[in-house]
């Protein structure tokens, strides 16, 4: 599947993800395919996303054709975001919003982790938008990284550091996960 990992410490918030694609069984490495990248920007977020390749090509379409429709400045700007893009996900690029008979509200199967200068923000295909304080990880490899991110967190070692040892623990243990990597910073307001 993937690993997307963010780390906030002192005035510093960095995320990064590794550049494995998966079809079924099919490992498909970053020397192979030339839209690798799991992170995009908008303005000055970064959007890190995992799951199905369909839904994270959607939202870089978004992204790219009309990035009016997005807001990632505060946790509610971002869920009022999601609410917008809903019509637009099963109108436009015919989303099924249907998982299981079970599931609260319609889905729009994003799973995302953004950053940017007000901090770090989860995004589930529910459209629960939660704010983090300090580190997360969301992806099949998001279990060693957090266990990685624990481990260092408190020691005397930077944001991108821990954020970098984070995905190689996910890309080592996980079979969904493979190096490289992609990182990039942003400053706190």
């Amino acid at each position: 599947m993937s690993i997307v990992a963010v780390v906030k410490k002192g005035d510093r918030i960095c995320i990064a993800a590794d550049t494995l694609a998966n079809r079924g069984s099919m490992k498909i490495g970053a020397e192979r395919i030339k839209d690798h990248q799991k992170i995009y920007k908008l303005d000055d977020s970064y959007m890190g996303m995992v799951g199905w390749s369909a839904i994270v090509q959607i939202v870089e379409h978004v992204i790219n054709t009309d990035p009016g429709l997005l807001n990632f400045s505060n946790r509610m700007a971002i869920f009022n975001t999601l609410l917008s893009l809903q019509t637009v996900f099963k109108e436009k690029y015919f989303i099924d919003p249907r998982e299981n008979e079970d599931q609260p509200v319609e889905s729009n199967h994003i799973s995302a982790l953004i950053v940017n200068k007000n901090g770090i923000f989860e995004v589930d295909s529910y459209r629960e938008v939660h704010e983090i304080n300090d580190f997360w990880a969301i992806g099949s490899g998001s279990s060693y990284a957090l266990g990685a991110m624990r481990a260092l967190y408190n020691l005397d070692v930077t944001a991108e550091e821990i954020v970098g040892e984070a995905v190689k623990a996910a890309a080592e243990f996980d079979d969904g996960c493979g190096l490289p990597m992609t990182i990039h910073t942003v400053n706190l307001a």
